[in-house]
């Protein structure tokens, strides 16, 4: 893996060389500081790291708030529904086909 880098690095640098032979630049790979955020572009990755320490605060306000205050609306508004409603439909179907009971 390094031996590559440092192929790719020595191949920037000549093509950095050719089309500009007067310029001072060294081509660099930059390293994130978590690898975690390392896929993301830095406009979209600072933010996110700024938002990580407040994670599980921002789960169980969408997971149990926001359900509870669009019931009082009249409108239920359940994201855990949403996303795990279908697939366990899918799999209590799944079970019910392969043991042989009837689905309703």
């Amino acid at each position: 893996m390094i031996q590559a880098k440092q192929e790719l690095l020595q191949a920037l640098g000549d093509a950095l060389a050719a089309l500009a032979p007067d310029s001072a630049l060294v081509p660099a790979f930059e390293s994130p500081k978590q690898a975690a955020h390392g896929d993301l572009a830095i406009t979209l990755a600072m933010p996110l790291a700024r938002l990580e320490p407040y994670g599980m605060m921002i789960i169980i306000v969408v997971m149990i708030v926001i359900p509870f205050v669009t019931q009082q609306f009249g409108v239920r508004v359940s994201p855990l529904t949403v996303l795990i409603g279908p697939i366990f439909n899918a799999v209590v179907s799944a079970i019910l086909a392969l043991t042989g009971f009837p689905q309703s």
